[in-house]
């Protein structure tokens, strides 16, 4: 019997591999007591994938929702969620940035506590309860402190990493945030920044901003395509460093 279910998106597996990691390593759960569809072992081949996803999230102990964007966009996560709600005591909601408790009004979670895995605070007591039912190894304080430091790093990394241009010049990533601007025109927040000549300064974020109207208005968790006409950096009160791009072209992938 898999102990731990993780509810994920497949869209978010470049930041799921990582926490599985960190489960396995920091925590001591075995690689045999998590179940994830993404992993290569979770739906063997020739077997109904419906049926074995509803047994293994009735039968395990919890089910650990990695709450994303993308999460909230599938019809099969949320079926996920629903399920796992039901049986009280056993969900486990973990909102990844840009989530916020706001982001669970509307949903079966709202009133509940949920944790943040950009947290430290929230990732040990995670562990916590984990180990306090049987899933997580006791006794993991060197290991979950190490793995810990380096996977809270790692998502740092991840946050701030530069979007290469590619052969035909044009940059791919996905929105992050949406900021409130005149109607006039929109503005979205890059989850990295874009390479461009000049090296970042410290602290810089990279928006994609044009009139409205221009391109199709994009949300949270959207990944997009773009060339950049010219950029600006500027200085916010709340933004600090920000650099605005300029698309000359721009088109949304998902």
């Amino acid at each position: 019997m898999n102990r731990l279910f993780i509810s994920h998106s497949t869209q978010d597996l470049e930041d799921l591999q990582p926490f599985v990691e960190f489960l396995q390593l920091g925590m001591g759960i075995a690689a045999k007591d998590i179940f994830w569809t993404s992993s290569g072992s979770a739906l063997p081949t020739g077997e109904p994938f419906v049926e074995r996803i509803r047994s293994t999230l009735c039968d395990c102990q919890q089910v650990l929702c990695f709450l994303t964007p993308n999460y909230f966009k599938s019809k099969f996560c949320l079926a996920e969620m629903g399920a796992a709600w039901l049986q009280k005591g056993k969900i486990l909601p973990l909102l990844v940035s840009p989530l916020d408790y706001a982001s669970l009004a509307g949903t079966p979670l709202q009133g509940l506590q949920a944790l943040k895995r950009e947290e430290r605070g929230d990732l040990l007591r995670l562990y916590d309860e984990l180990s306090t039912a049987g899933i997580a190894a006791v006794g993991q304080t060197a290991a979950l402190s190490r793995q810990l430091d380096k996977y809270l790093e790692q998502i740092s990394r991840q946050r701030t990493r530069l979007i290469p241009k590619d052969a035909d010049g044009y940059y791919q990533g996905r929105v992050e945030a949406v900021r409130s601007v005149p109607y006039d025109y929109r503005c979205y927040k890059l989850g990295g920044l874009v390479q461009l000549e000049d090296p970042p300064v410290p602290g810089e974020t990279h928006w994609i901003f044009f009139r409205s109207g221009m391109y199709e208005d994009l949300h949270v968790g959207d990944t997009v395509r773009f060339s950049v006409s010219y950029s600006q950096l500027r200085s916010f009160p709340d933004l600090k460093n920000a650099r605005n791009l300029y698309p000359g072209e721009l088109q949304r992938l998902s």
